[in-house]
């Protein structure tokens, strides 16, 4: 069946910019160059490694949501982004929709880094499937960015209610909305980062991305 994402409700519509500000790409690369092997923090979803019907998904104005030729060239884009962006030492958040089918789990041996799944709603298969390719597998994690930035994140894959945040998060990143972003009215809504891989280039984004995000747009605690 072809997934027509113009199915969507009107408040799920595509940002005027896409992606994460590149500025903010930039200094991060600037920072891990001057930091040397130092350890990092990414998080990257909805890779959906192997899925040959995602290559029919369109976005809103009809365009193609992932303009591969073969599912092939998908995955390889996808593994290369990776690995040029993670290095071994490094840590990476996958929110979910890892592989479709299960057998496309392999693909996960070449990745660069230590990995952590927070489970999403296609990631159907038993834990042991799973555990043997990620360090650990969650249905969400409260992550403490640390004393530079106030308040802390919950990384899930499907995004948290409204409710879920107040009081609670400064903000959620998650997946499962691929090119769509959460939306507060007529606006984006700033509690939410996409971390899904149609919104940034196909790579996992470092978390001084994700911080700076949120610093941007919530400069307070709830």
């Amino acid at each position: 069946m072809r997934t027509n994402w113009r199915r969507r409700p009107p408040t799920w519509v595509l940002d005027a910019v896409l992606s994460v500000d590149m500025a903010m790409r930039v200094r991060f690369l600037h920072r891990r160059l001057y930091n040397g092997c130092m350890a990092n923090i990414f998080v990257i979803a909805d890779t959906h490694f192997g899925h040959a019907k995602s290559l029919s998904f369109v976005t809103p104005d009809g365009s193609l949501l992932r303009p591969f030729s073969s599912v092939e060239e998908m995955d390889e884009t996808m593994v290369t982004n990776w690995n040029n962006t993670v290095g071994v030492h490094d840590t990476v958040y996958h929110l979910g929709d890892v592989v479709i089918p299960r057998p496309s789990l392999k693909i996960l041996n070449r990745l660069n880094g230590r990995k952590i799944l927070i489970r999403g709603n296609h990631d159907l298969g038993r834990l042991k499937d799973f555990s043997q390719y990620f360090e650990d597998v969650r249905g969400a994690f409260f992550f403490k960015p640390g004393s530079d930035f106030l308040g802390g994140l919950i990384f899930t894959h499907i995004p948290v209610h409204p409710s879920g945040l107040y009081n609670h998060y400064r903000g959620n990143v998650h997946g499962h909305t691929h090119c769509h972003l959460v939306m507060d009215g007529e606006e984006p809504d700033k509690r939410y980062f996409n971390a899904c891989v149609e919104r940034n280039n196909f790579s996992p984004v470092p978390i001084e991305i994700v911080k700076e995000y949120f610093r941007s747009t919530i400069p307070e605690v709830n």
